[in-house]
């Protein structure tokens, strides 16, 4: 029983500490990123809430259709076979305001077919190793001064459900359960 408590508290560790498959943050910059359809531009300003935003920034623009320039993406390890995903998040050049906020950013996970599987705001997203029903694990960074709340979620067969929730010491990295 004592041995079968080590090594928990070891994977446990080692889970906690294990370097991302993926991660971006909101002041990485997107250079190299490729460009996504312009259906899938378009779908995304769709379902957003910027759409007067981005209509108005599309108004000094010759194509006023175009979408795409206001996205970039890269393909990520999400699904443990066979699938590939994209990481779709504003680009940074040019940069456009209306996907950001006061330090966050937006983003969308997007299967081979553009039909889009998770979306969120945060400071950071990170594809992890662990894995459920064979997709990876990921967490969302919100961040404050001293602290992030590190959100963890699985792959639930169908969609991507919360897990649990982390504390993490900015400078300690230091993990206690809970988000407060």
């Amino acid at each position: 029983m004592a041995r079968f408590i080590v090594l928990v508290c070891f994977w446990l560790a080692s889970e906690a500490f294990a370097a991302p498959l993926f991660q971006s943050s909101t002041e990485d910059s997107t250079a190299g990123w490729r460009m996504i359809s312009a259906k899938l531009a378009k779908h995304l300003i769709e379902q957003s809430s910027a759409s007067d935003d981005v209509t108005e920034a599309m108004s000094t623009r010759q194509r006023k259709d175009d979408y795409r320039i206001f996205f970039k993406a890269r393909q990520i390890p999400l699904a443990i076979k066979g699938k590939s995903h994209l990481f779709v998040r504003p680009a940074t050049s040019p940069h456009f305001g209306i996907f950001y906020g006061a330090h966050i950013f937006s983003y969308w996970i997007v299967d081979s077919n553009e039909n889009i599987i998770f979306t969120s705001r945060s400071d950071r997203f990170s594809v992890l190793s662990a894995s459920h029903n064979g997709m990876r694990d990921i967490e969302v960074s919100q961040c404050r001064t001293s602290e992030c709340f590190v959100t963890r979620f699985v792959f639930d067969g169908a969609s991507y459900v919360e897990q649990r929730c982390f504390t993490e010491e900015v400078q300690s990295r230091r993990r206690t359960a809970g988000c407060s």
